[in-house]
This record gives C-alpha cells, structure tokens and sequence, in this order.
C-alpha cells in the first residue's frame, strides 16, 4: 500500500525501508535546516543557542541548523535537546542564558508555548534577542493568548509555497474558519499524484501506484491540474504534474528532488501572515 505525506518532513523518512511505497510532496527537513541556518547567520547572529525538542524531528533540524551556522561563520554556543513533555523548562532556559546567544533557535511543537513564557522570564525576550521558530511552532495558536508584541520580529521557517488567493478562497469556501493553511497545497498535490499514478497505471493497487508516481512528476508535458492531466494521460501521454504547491519531481527516494521554504515574520499580534517575506527554493541534495 502507498504511505504518502503531504507534511512528514523528518530525514529519516529518506533512507527508510519503505519498498518504493513511500512519498511525500514535503520536503525533508536538510533543507529547511541549511536555509533557516542561512538566515541566522545573514541577520548578524554570531552567537546561536539552540532548544529543540529531543525527537527525530527535532535533533535533525537541529544538527543541520548546527552544521550550517558552524560553515556560516557562527557559533553554536549552546544547545538543548529536551523533552516535549517536561512539566519546567526554568533550568534549560538558565543554563542558554548563561552564554547570552545574539540568536536563539526554537525547534519544537505546542510545547514552545512554555519555552517562550520562561525566555520572557529570564529576560531573553525577542526584543533583546533574536528569535527564531519552524514549521512545527510556528502555528501554534496559543501564542495569541501572550501579551501583545511578545512575538514581534521573530522569524519561522515553513516548507512549501504559500497558497495561492484563487486556492485559498476555494478551500475558505468548504471552511470558512480555516486559518492555518500550511501544507494545505501539498496535500491537494498528494491526492493528485496518487489519483493521476493511478490513471497512469489503469491499477489502483498500491504497487501498481508507486511504479507510476516519479513517471507523472517529471519528463513528459506540462499540466497542472487533475482534469487537464488525466485528459493528456487519456491521449496516451506522458504528463509532468507542477501543482499548487510549486514543481514536484520526485527522486528515487520518493521525496521532492527541489523545494521551496518560506520565511514568515510574527507582527505586534503574534501571528505571521499568510504570504511568506521571501521565498527561498533549494535542491534536496545540496
């Protein structure tokens, strides 16, 4: 059966032994680590403290963020793997103080919410320091409920391209509540990859699906879209899908070979907006 994930981004899901069944229209987090590291170092920070959250997500954003700053010219003076589901982070947050980091570097999930309330505490708030988040906090929306400004200036890392305003207003159309649109593209490409590998194979059994899907991802004519794709698949062609989310080609490990990673800045609200402060597209393998 094909695995495919619109937003697994961990780089163990490279080298997993997945039997070819395996994709993802998101990429791995090596390049997210090299164009956040990137950006750190390009805004003055030569002294970085990094917390991450001590999971496979987690340490490999951190070791590439490490690795990129270190070749960028800048010191990782501390870092901090902890645990996501520790009750305190007082004594983490003391021990990064002690090295007085230009930059720090927040990698983790809800439980960033703590992480930024201690920092505030200790006196390393974002105004004093520069901050920096991913695609795993920076969504989360209990940073609404801090006092206003507590997030301004502080930059996050989120893979893939932002939605487009014809796309967003068609998924607001189904749900209007909708806020956080993050890999709300990759997953519409998802469903059209296996769909379109599908038609491909005249097969919808699993194997059948995986042998097909870097055929429509790559070489043959351009389409964008399920109607005008499977149209050209029905003519006995070969199609080359680019969708919602930017090209997609998959490589032979199943993972977009090029992606694209948006640089998103909170405002005196806590909230970062829709479209990205730039753009930055990177091939996976170097």
């Amino acid at each position: 059966m094909v695995q495919f994930s619109p937003a697994n981004t961990s780089d163990k899901f490279t080298t997993i032994e997945d039997k070819g069944l395996y994709f993802r229209t998101s990429p791995p987090d090596k390049l997210q680590g090299r164009v956040l590291g990137d950006l750190v170092v390009a805004d003055g920070n030569d002294t970085v403290g990094i917390m991450a959250m001590q999971d496979s997500y987690g340490t490999g954003l951190a070791d590439q963020v490490s690795e990129t700053v270190t070749a960028g010219g800048g010191q990782v003076v501390e870092r901090i793997d902890y645990d996501p589901k520790a009750a305190d982070f007082s004594a983490d947050i003391t021990k990064l103080k002690a090295k007085n980091p230009k930059g720090i570097v927040l990698i983790g999930f809800e439980e960033t919410a703590k992480v930024v309330q201690e920092l505030v505490k200790q006196g390393l708030s974002a105004d004093k320091h520069k901050w920096y988040m991913v695609d795993g906090n920076t969504s989360n929306t209990n940073y609404v409920k801090m006092p206003k400004g507590t997030l301004k200036g502080v930059k996050g890392t989120i893979p893939g391209a932002a939605a487009t305003g014809e796309f967003e207003a068609k998924l607001k159309a189904v749900n209007p509540k909708l806020e956080d649109l993050s890999y709300a593209p990759e997953s519409y490409d998802a469903a059209n990859l296996i769909a379109l590998a599908a038609e491909a194979a005249k097969s919808d059994a699993g194997t059948d699906i995986a042998a097909k899907l870097a055929e429509v991802s790559k070489g043959g004519e351009k389409c964008n879209d399920f109607k005008s794709c499977v149209e050209l698949i029905k003519a006995g062609k070969d199609i080359d899908y680019d969708g919602v989310s930017g090209p997609v080609e998959f490589n032979e490990a199943g993972d977009p070979a090029v992606a694209t990673i948006g640089i998103y800045e909170y405002g005196d609200d806590n909230k970062y907006p829709t479209k990205a402060l730039e753009y930055r597209t990177g091939n996976i393998a170097g």
